[in-house]
């Protein structure tokens, strides 16, 4: 099993909404992919609660059965369309992919 993690930091106003209404865009737009690539076993979203200096302001979380299903996902049409929006509206962002034997 392949897990992914994502962190993001959202710039306070981008695209004419605020960090808190590209949040939510972001997350439905996330949690869409599920409908929309059947690859993709598992997948959610969350906002942070704290407000520290060094937190981010939302992480995705996702699980494949290997790296061919990781790969679907990163070439599918949906899933280019909200890098492209992320991009737009964050300031910062890190994820890591990995295995669990």
């Amino acid at each position: 099993m392949i897990k992914h993690y994502s962190m993001a930091k959202y710039k306070s106003f981008a695209e004419g909404c605020s960090a808190k209404e590209n949040m939510t865009k972001a997350k439905a737009m996330t949690l869409a992919l599920k409908n929309q690539i059947p690859q993709l076993l598992r997948i959610e979203v969350g906002f942070n609660m704290l407000n520290g200096p060094t937190d981010y302001d939302a992480v995705s979380y996702s699980e494949y059965e290997n790296m061919d299903a990781v790969m679907a996902t990163v070439r599918h049409p949906a899933h280019d369309a909200l890098i492209a929006f992320l991009k737009l509206v964050t300031e910062a962002s890190h994820a890591v992919t990995y295995e669990v034997s």
